[in-house]
């Protein structure tokens, strides 16, 4: 038996951050997302203004470095009581490991962003 997990869908290509938003809206209308320094420089801006003009309430909040138990308790407190119903994470394996570990605790359904 063979058993192959992947995610329910996958996009890429040229422009593919521009449709991010859409993306997000089929699944929540408050996300938080995890994100890179590197990449929020690159692309922070580019990634709030797809998601608003789908209507969805972006929050961002700057990855630390390290995926570990005391990033992602960090991470916990920045989202406080306003718990999103999408955790995105934007950035390299660590980022990205610290955004679905932060969805787990929360409760949060997940999208991940290389």
């Amino acid at each position: 038996m063979k058993v192959f997990g992947a995610p329910r869908r996958y996009i890429q290509g040229a422009g593919a951050l521009d449709h991010l938003g859409t993306e997000i809206a089929r699944i929540a209308k408050d996300a938080v997302l995890v994100i890179d320094p590197f990449i929020e420089a690159g692309h922070g801006a580019r990634i709030a203004d797809a998601c608003a003009a789908a209507g969805v309430d972006l929050r961002r909040i700057p990855f630390g470095g390290e995926s570990s138990p005391a990033e992602v308790d960090r991470l916990v407190a920045e989202c406080g009581a306003r718990v999103p119903s999408l955790v995105a994470a934007a950035g390299g394996g660590k980022c990205i490991d610290a955004g679905k570990a932060l969805a787990g605790r929360l409760g949060a359904k997940v999208a991940t962003i290389p």
